[in-house]
């Protein structure tokens, strides 16, 4: 055993030593949860139908108030624009890393270290916090947190280009297609979950008006959201586990 990994050890130790009864036991719980959810494991290869939204079911009111878009100030409006246009051009920066490559982004690539993070693992038998095994996982977690896609959003109900709306669309189908769920790392954080959900909801917000809407699908939105809420992470971060649930549980199935 080398020092790092003798030094790792003593930090676990600690750590379990100040561990209070109630988080022990929402500790294993968790682990058991993880376990059983193993069964869940959706991957490219077993792929599921798309559920989307039937006529009569419940359709998405959370929308924008009319002549909103006239109040942003024109100074904001180019600012969001010039950003939009670049990510056009794919060129973005995450963390500091100027990236060329999001007009069709690899969901599972750092960067940084060049490695590529598994994608069809199940997601909690990943040691996120091996940088040998998924490269920087934080760069990884940034764009699939879906945040560049709610400036395009933005972009399209600002100027109904539909160019922008239509590179939300094709990220979007593209990134549910290639993380099924509980498959790879995008799965392995809830606070990661509920931040997806938040951009999710306002992706929705923001192309509520656009013609060429495909919907979400119902079973990719309802799993998100009852994972969000079971997972450890939103009971130790609540601001990023249950208020996203809760808006996520009004705005986004069926819509």
């Amino acid at each position: 055993m080398n020092a790092l990994q003798q030094s790792r050890l003593a930090w676990y130790a600690r750590r379990l030593g100040r561990m209070s009864a109630g988080e022990l036991a929402w500790r294993c719980r968790d682990k058991i949860v993880q376990a059983a959810w193993s069964t869940r494991q959706v991957t490219t290869e077993r792929p599921e139908a798309d559920e989307s939204a039937r006529p009569g079911q419940r359709q998405f009111t959370a929308r924008l108030p009319a002549g909103t878009a006239s109040l942003v100030p024109e100074a904001a409006r180019s600012a969001v624009l010039a950003a939009a246009r670049r990510l056009l051009a794919g060129e973005w920066e995450v963390l500091g890393v100027a990236r060329t490559d999001m007009i069709s982004p690899d969901w599972f690539f750092d960067p940084v270290t060049g490695r590529r993070a598994p994608a069809e693992r199940y997601a909690f038998r990943i040691n996120h916090r091996s940088e040998e095994l998924t490269g920087n996982v934080k760069q990884i977690w940034e764009i699939s947190r879906l945040q560049h896609l709610t400036l395009l959003a933005t972009a399209w109900f600002l100027s109904h280009d539909h160019a922008y709306a239509r590179l939300v669309s094709e990220q979007l189908r593209s990134w549910w297609r290639e993380n099924p769920f509980l498959s790879g790392v995008n799965w392995t954080s809830g606070i990661e979950i509920g931040i997806r959900l938040i951009s999710m909801t306002w992706i929705r917000r923001l192309l509520n008006e656009w013609p060429e809407w495909p919907g979400y699908s119902t079973t990719v939105t309802w799993r998100s959201i009852r994972f969000a809420t079971i997972s450890d992470t939103s009971r130790r971060s609540p601001a990023a586990g249950r208020p996203p649930t809760i808006m996520s549980l009004r705005r986004l199935p069926a819509s």
